[in-house]
């Protein structure tokens, strides 16, 4: 997940950092499949209560974020 930093803050609270601010965050089909990697993931975890998502740099370009129920 090179253009994407998890990190955990504090307890139950992971950080999602899209991290390609060159490009504005930007989405590339490798970052789509890493978060939903990532999701399956953290919907394991039990100790997962809140996931901020968010992009590096001054700003993000738009996307569609919907919900899936396979997630």
């Amino acid at each position: 997940m090179s253009d994407i930093a998890v990190s955990r803050p504090t307890d139950g609270v992971d950080l999602v950092v899209l991290d390609r601010p060159n490009r504005l965050n930007a989405m590339t089909a490798q970052m789509f499949d890493d978060l939903e990697h990532l999701g399956r993931d953290l919907a394991r975890d039990d100790t997962a209560r809140v996931v901020i998502l968010t992009g590096a740099g001054r700003g993000s370009a738009p996307v569609t974020i919907s919900t899936s129920p396979e997630i």
